[in-house]
């Protein structure tokens, strides 16, 4: 059984250990990962298309920072399309899950979906054909010029040829001049 003084004590005893505990510092109120949330923001916004070395300055853990933001949806659009095209810079499976997520994800805006076809094209470059081939079909336009920029910006023999081949099927003019564009464009 315990001591019944101890446990009068105890509570008054745990009060005192609280109370000399050092008190926060003030300087240092934010978290260190709202810092970096905060410091990667700053560089979204005075950049439209930023890379490692814009988001250098933002300090570590920048890839987890950039995956949080393009899955916020509540953040302001043109933040999400920024770091989704930036985390294309950061090629590695946490990248392409998010960037395929986002690309697949009907709920999402178009530009916030179109902005990730970008983004895996930089972080896949022809290996990420067969993620966007589908896309070229897709019932969206805007999704369609979207993954025809994107799989041009890969580059290659395979790519020029789904290309012209959907260039020949598609029925919306727009379409087909992007298409056309992005054919030029390529590598």
């Amino acid at each position: 059984m315990s001591n019944p003084w101890s446990r009068a004590l105890l509570p008054g005893a745990v009060t005192v250990v609280l109370l000399s505990l050092p008190a926060p510092s003030t300087v240092n109120a934010k978290a260190p990962s709202k810092i970096n949330v905060e410091d990667v923001i700053r560089v979204l916004k005075a950049r439209v298309d930023p890379g490692p070395a814009d988001l250098a300055t933002a300090g570590s853990g920048v890839v987890n920072t950039l995956v949080d933001l393009v899955v916020r949806t509540r953040l302001d659009e043109e933040l999400r399309i920024r770091a989704a095209r930036a985390l294309g810079h950061y090629p590695c499976d946490q990248s392409r899950a998010v960037l395929l997520t986002t690309i697949s994800n009907p709920e999402e805006p178009r530009p916030v979906r179109v902005a990730a076809m970008m983004g895996l094209a930089r972080a896949q470059g022809r290996h990420g054909l067969g993620d966007l081939e589908d896309y070229l079909k897709n019932e969206a336009p805007a999704l369609r010029t979207g993954a025809a920029q994107a799989i041009a910006a890969m580059g290659g023999d395979r790519a020029r040829t789904l290309l012209m081949s959907a260039m020949h099927h598609e029925k919306v003019i727009e379409v087909r001049i992007a298409m056309d564009e992005a054919l030029r464009k390529m590598k």
